[in-house]
């Protein structure tokens, strides 16, 4: 029995495409070995930014041989439809056999047809699986003819056991050689299915999504340790950090606490969807003028990288004080007017006629004038 590894190597792929693209690839690749019969089972499938991976075990060397029944002419037609037949499968006519049909007897042969090598089968099959994987859009990087993906593939590693499965996918041919981290690499890497993962991590590389969830987990307890504080819930953002990276560290960093005059809202939502950081917050539920970030690299001895993410994070608080303020002066109601410069579709009008319709409606429905007022104020 084998064992196989299929890594696609390619620039760095959205987080929020991730998870679907190695579910994907593991049932299509199961239905690849179910279908063919190599025998087998996915064991695992993974993926940093820049790399979907899959390991599979218990693959048989060859496809076993077959016997295919061929029907030939009717037996009424005589022996030179017969003899026409024998040649035709490679044999002589006294080599052939007779099926009884619900139409009547016909000539038949049983061809014996050799498996497939592994190795041959997955050859073909791959390109097909890698390039049918249903990204949310695509791109060609060479040629408007070329191979779609989600980002250029770079590079790709498919073994079967200690050999090579040879195919080509836009100029990229298989081989026995992953890339590191971008930063703490160090060029072309040869791998086997048994060191694979281990001779990553050694180039800066944590393939398991899994250990990587869990590192910035105990990155966030370690910095939060000593000051009795927590993460403010934050959604799907350790989830997109995970698909961010492929080393994270957590960092803490500050912010002036003038900054906390905002509302909560305002600040956590800068640091979450603006800037992927989590907002840190007192036992009572405080927001506290700190942010934990997550860089993709193994540390910040010189303090650099907070340095610059609390630069950033004061530039996007600077914008959204300029922002609030600067609505503040302004009522809602006092803005309904701007919405006639702004077409809502150009067979309907501006938003300020839609606006009208929907006041109208729940005037019809029998809305009250709060519900009148949310009508005109929530476009």
């Amino acid at each position: 029995m084998s064992g196989c590894l299929l890594e696609i190597g390619c620039e760095e792929i959205p987080d929020w495409m991730i998870a679907p693209a190695l579910k994907q690839m593991e049932r299509d690749f199961q239905a690849l070995l179910d279908g063919n019969a190599l025998g087998g089972k996915v064991s695992r499938v993974d993926a940093t930014p820049r790399r979907l991976a899959l390991f599979a075990e218990g693959l048989v060397e060859r496809q076993a041989d077959k016997e295919e029944l061929a029907m030939g002419p009717p037996k009424s037609a005589g022996v030179g439809a017969a003899a026409g037949f024998a040649k035709k499968m490679g044999t002589t006519v006294d080599a052939l056999g007779v099926e009884a049909t619900a139409k009547g007897e016909y000539f038949s042969f049983r061809k014996k047809v050799a498996g497939k090598g592994t190795a041959e089968v997955l050859a073909e099959a791959l390109p097909g699986l890698i390039l049918g994987i249903a990204w949310p859009k695509t791109m060609y990087w060479t040629g408007k003819n070329g191979a779609r993906f989600i980002r250029p593939i770079r590079w790709m590693v498919a073994l079967l056991d200690d050999a090579v499965v040879p195919f080509e996918i836009a100029g990229v041919k298989t081989g026995n050689r992953t890339w590191g981290h971008r930063l703490h690499g160090s060029g072309a890497i040869p791998v086997t299915i048994g060191d694979y993962e281990a001779r990553l991590e050694e180039h800066g590389v944590i393939l398991s999504a899994e250990k990587r969830r869990e590192r910035i987990e105990k990155g966030i307890a370690g910095l939060l340790a000593a000051t009795g504080m927590r993460v403010r819930e934050s959604g799907g953002l350790l989830d997109t950090l995970v698909y961010l990276t492929e080393y994270p560290t957590a960092i803490l960093g500050e912010f002036h606490e003038e900054y906390l005059e905002l509302p909560r809202e305002i600040l956590s939502t800068v640091m979450r969807h603006h800037q992927k950081y989590f907002s840190v917050e007192t036992s009572g539920g405080v927001l506290a003028p700190l942010f934990i970030a997550v860089m993709n690299t193994s540390g910040d001895p010189d303090g650099l990288v907070k340095h610059g993410n609390e630069r950033v994070l004061r530039a996007r608080f600077n914008d959204a004080r300029f922002f609030w303020e600067n609505d503040l002066k302004r009522k809602l109601e006092d803005r309904l007017e701007d919405l006639k410069l702004v077409t809502f579709q150009a067979k309907l009008g501006s938003y300020y006629d839609k606006t009208l319709r929907v006041v109208a409606l729940v005037k019809e429905l029998g809305g009250d004038e709060t519900a009148l007022r949310a009508a005109r104020l929530a476009q």
